[in-house]
């Protein structure tokens, strides 16, 4: 599954479930005049531009002690101007556990058909139940009679799980009203965490809390029952979150609120479900989930002996040991021990890095078990503890006392290396003694080398030979490599259809297209384009645009408005770019690019370097560029500066090469 696919799925799981009572006000569907209004309203008078506008959106859990069902319900009501930009609204997918159940689903969609009100509802028969991964199954519809002016209102309930314990009142469109309540068991230890833009006027009584007109409230009393406390927070017209370039973990700055759970406690007893990080460390995952890992076992010693041979070097022992794991065992949604898992060569992500840490350990590395939460998940919290953070697994392996981490279920990366996402900061050490690390996206690196050489064919003529090489960084590559070795007579077609792709100069003819380590991980992945280029035999001056790979072709910072939020760089980057041209003995070097540094951030964050040297001796010309950039977040009040700092790297870019005959 693509990545933007699982992210939206992540999406739909952390907005699960719920209802609430009370703010009637906000039902338009059951007030004619109001849904009327909202059915002949043609854009939100506040944000115009708005593709749809929630007008309420509640949720409600209920976390029952013992006895009855803990469940959560949902309900929303939007406006849609734009049926064809609201996706994630119209087609409604809701994952649970197995072993819970989705119910109680309603949809109505209300059109107004010459001056009428009329009702569209969704058939049972539209609804479909699909196993989305083992112990995951999700139900899916899409709402009836949507079009541009529809008003929408659906509804379920969950039962069981996965319950709601986070509410987003800021959606990617205006809310008019949002409200969650979450109800439990006094015995229950529970802390909320709240993220707005504005604070929350607190109340102790539910009345005055349910006639508050204030744009953020929150209330928490004790319900009639005398052993539940009721916790419930409303915000009044929310702004649409402002999605920006280079912003890759939303729920740190959207306006919510997330309960952690941690267990219950009263007169007499306290049973946390992480007393501390260490102890869980020890009594759960080191002695027991994880506890085969870290045992002798020495049925692994042949698996080892046929993967390292008579090698010696310890990281290149290392490296064996991770490619036999990442070639050899497949990668499904099953959970397998590690005395299974070479038997059936395939294993959910846990059962694989478990396999890898373990043959490390029996090679003899110092080798643990990393417990993380990816980007689209919570941030592990150091202090708050909540294993349901907890979204992946990979294994760190320490060779020459340098640690490396490394996740041979993601079969795109070579050693060393771990998906862009899992490096979200704070995480968890699986060992005897436990601890934590800092997963920072200055871990990851992006090499890339360009490289493009034109040559004369003859002193004299007008025909070049021209090679374009690019050596692609680990994630640059994870893309075009999986293009080409699913179907490489496609992507040679589409670079010989779109060859202005790889150059600036007209007359370029592309004869041959290769690449080098295609399937070798370990090396970079590399693409090569051989070609003639041909210019008229009585030309006088010749224009080239020699920065045939660029960084960014537009300014990357898009925003035309002040921006909000910092500038997250998801790893570093270094893009190293080299142009050598051999001018032709009847031709001159008249004009070349200026050679230009530029340096943002103290220490530096970002850097460019362009370099030109034009030996009118050999008639040559070698333009190099240099760009890197840091992984550090940049305040969202240096934004401006850094996008004047783009705008002087396409300036750069702009300039030609001029050329003249003698």
């Amino acid at each position: 599954m693509c990545t933007t696919r699982i992210a939206s799925f992540l999406v739909l799981l952390s907005s699960l479930c719920g209802f609430t009572s009370n703010a009637q006000n906000f039902r338009v569907e059951s007030n004619q005049d109001s849904l009327l209004y909202y059915l002949k309203s043609e854009a939100d008078q506040q944000y115009p531009d708005a593709d749809a506008t929630i007008l309420y959106n509640l949720g409600k859990t209920e976390l029952v002690y013992s006895g009855g069902i803990s469940n959560s319900k949902y309900e929303i009501a939007f406006k849609v101007y734009n049926a064809s930009e609201i996706g994630d609204l119209a087609d409604v997918i809701i994952p649970h556990s197995s072993g819970g159940k989705i119910s109680k689903i309603e949809a109505t969609t209300y059109n107004l058909e010459n001056g009428k009100i009329v009702e569209t509802k969704l058939e049972k028969s539209n609804i479909l139940i699909d196993e989305y991964t083992i112990g995951v199954d999700v139900v899916k519809f899409n709402i009836p009679g949507i079009k541009d002016g529809s008003v929408v209102r659906y509804t379920y309930t969950c039962e069981f799980g996965p319950l709601l314990y986070s509410w987003d009142f800021q959606k990617n469109y205006p809310v008019r009203f949002s409200r969650f309540d979450f109800y439990a068991n006094k015995a229950y230890i529970l802390t909320p965490k709240v993220n707005t833009d504005i604070p929350f006027k607190e109340y102790s009584s539910l009345k005055k809390y349910n006639q508050s007109k204030e744009p953020a409230a929150s209330c928490e009393e004790m319900t009639e029952y005398q052993y539940q406390i009721a916790r419930t927070w409303t915000r009044r017209n929310i702004a649409p979150f402002n999605k920006e370039s280079f912003l890759y973990n939303e729920k740190i700055y959207k306006e919510r609120v997330k309960i952690f759970y941690n267990g219950y406690a009263g007169n007499g007893y306290y049973y946390p479900i992480v007393e501390n990080w260490e102890k869980f460390n020890k009594e759960v995952w080191y002695d027991k989930t994880f506890n085969m890992v870290f045992q002798k076992n020495q049925f692994l010693d042949q698996t080892l002996k046929s993967i390292i041979g008579d090698t010696r070097d310890s990281i290149e022992i290392a490296q064996k040991i991770f490619y036999h794991v990442q070639n050899e065992i497949k990668l499904n949604n099953r959970g397998v021990e590690i005395d299974q898992i070479a038997k059936l060569k395939a294993g959910n992500e846990m059962s694989i890095n478990k396999y890898l840490t373990a043959l490390y350990l029996r090679a003899g590395f110092t080798s643990d078990i990393i417990l993380l939460s990816n980007k689209y998940f919570e941030k592990i919290d150091p202090i708050l503890f909540n294993i349901d953070d907890l979204s992946n697994i990979v294994c760190r392996v320490v060779v020459k006392n340098v640690s490396y981490v490394a996740s041979a279920s993601s079969k795109s990366l070579p050693f060393g290396y771990l998906p862009l996402s899992y490096y979200n900061g704070y995480a968890r050490i699986v060992n005897k003694e436990g601890g934590a690390i800092n997963l920072t996206p200055a871990l990851a690196i992006d090499n890339n080398n360009y490289s493009v050489s034109l040559k004369p064919l003859k002193k004299d003529a007008a025909d070049y030979e021209m090679k374009v090489k690019v050596e692609y960084g680990v994630y640059s590559a994870i893309g075009i490599r999986e293009e080409w070795n699913k179907d490489s007579l496609a992507l040679i077609n589409r670079i010989k259809g779109n060859s202005r792709d790889y150059n600036t100069i007209e007359g370029f003819k592309v004869n041959k297209i290769y690449v080098e380590n295609s399937k070798d991980l370990s090396k970079k992945f590399s693409l090569i384009i051989e070609g003639e280029l041909k210019w008229a035999q009585n030309v006088g001056n010749i224009m080239i645009e020699p920065y045939f790979f660029k960084t960014f072709s537009e300014n990357p910072l898009k925003e035309k408005n002040k921006r909000k939020h910092p500038v997250e760089f998801d790893c570093v980057t270094v893009n190293k770019f080299k142009f050598f041209m051999q001018l032709p003995d009847h031709f001159e070097i008249d004009e070349v690019p200026e050679k230009k540094t530029l340096v943002f951030g103290s220490p530096t964050l970002l850097s460019f370097n362009n370099t030109v040297i034009a030996n009118e001796k050999t008639n040559t010309i070698v333009i190099n560029y240099q760009y890197e950039s840091a992984a550090t977040p940049i305040p969202e009040t240096e934004a401006e500066d850094l996008r004047n700092f783009f705008n002087e790297m396409l300036k750069t870019y702009a300039q030609k090469i001029v050329v003249k005959r003698k």
